[in-house]
């Protein structure tokens, strides 16, 4: 699955971890990577490039749909638009982790990844005299 990602923007030094989902077309900058692994390394390279000492950056991403040429569907780009619910947050943070969440508030969503386990044989009571 193919994603893009844009550079948000910060507003200044008075808020630093607020940031504003800026639209791919208009982001300082932008990449389609092919997997969500590869979203970390153009993270890093971009935190390098173009932020000063002691700016972090932080980006916004999605799942894409690409065209047969290889570029982003209207389709990815009008659900940017909309604030999909699949669009992810990554900030670049001190020490050089990088913490991703989810661009909105969510209900978890899952279920158990194996079968119930076997129920346990009942013990005897022990006879007290």
């Amino acid at each position: 699955m193919q994603w893009i990602m844009a550079k948000a923007t910060k507003p200044g030094p008075e808020t630093p971890t607020y940031a504003e989902g800026t639209h791919p077309s208009r982001a300082e900058a932008c990449v389609l990577a092919d997997g969500f692994e590869d979203l970390f390394a153009v993270l890093i390279a971009w935190q390098n490039d173009l932020m000063a000492d002691g700016e972090y950056i932080t980006a916004y991403a999605m799942p894409a749909v690409v065209t047969q040429a290889g570029y982003v569907a209207a389709e990815t780009l009008a659900a940017w638009d909309e604030g999909d619910e699949r669009a992810i947050r990554l900030d670049y943070e001190h020490g050089g982790w990088i913490k991703v969440a989810p661009d909105h508030e969510a209900r978890p969503k899952g279920r158990p990844p194996f079968p119930p386990a076997l129920e346990a044989p009942k013990r005897r009571k022990e006879i007290t005299r």
